[in-house]
């Protein structure tokens, strides 16, 4: 059948073929040069194309341990094991500090299959030196102040409080302080209920 002009629409797969192409898009994304790789809520690996082996096998900001995917900092892997336990359907993005400030690795996950708590997620991601994670307008929908508003951007960014406070030369009660304001601003109660309320506001 054709339609307007001389393309014809587009025919279904014989279901014969089908296997034979589900193995041939399983070769092709793992020659692909994006790095992808299937995980567990656990973080336990199921899969990884080359490109994401390589990564691992040079361990400088994701690793395998145990067959576990792990971060070279402890802040990163808690904000990544919280980025997985709360992928979606719909694309989620994360944006972790590499080691030593060389960059950041930036990361695109969905889940996959229809239980929330079940399934996997299937992760890409690459390693750039000049990308910062950046939020539309939070301190104005939320009225932060000016100190708030920095040390909001240090936890997403997946700081601690003690990093934080060393980080920009103030007390760790100032730093918890500031975070108490910042959850009635936002209206949440934990980093979780924060990393989900600001997910909209993320550019």
């Amino acid at each position: 059948m054709k339609t307007g002009g001389n393309m014809p629409d587009a025919e279904p797969v014989p279901v014969a073929e089908r296997p034979k192409a589900e193995s041939l898009a399983l070769r092709w994304l793992a020659l692909e040069e994006t790095a992808r790789l299937l995980v567990t809520n656990t973080l336990e690996l199921l899969w990884a194309n080359g490109a994401a082996r390589c990564a691992f096998d040079a361990a400088t900001d994701l690793a395998l341990r145990d067959g576990v995917l792990v971060t070279a900092q402890r802040t990163a892997q808690a904000a990544l094991a919280r980025f997985v336990e709360h992928c979606g359907g719909s694309v989620s993005t994360l944006c972790l500090p590499c080691e030593n400030g060389s960059g950041h690795l930036l990361l695109r996950g969905r889940r996959l299959g229809p239980d929330p708590q079940g399934g996997c997620v299937g992760i890409s991601f690459h390693r750039s030196v000049d990308h910062v994670a950046h939020f539309a307008d939070i301190e104005t929908a939320f009225q932060l102040t000016r100190s708030e508003e920095r040390v909001l951007q240090k936890m997403l960014d997946g700081m601690t409080a003690d990093e934080i406070a060393s980080d920009i030369r103030l007390s760790i009660e100032t730093i918890r302080s500031h975070i108490r304001n910042i959850y009635v601003k936002v209206g949440v109660t934990s980093r979780e209920g924060l990393f989900a309320r600001l997910r909209a506001f993320r550019i």
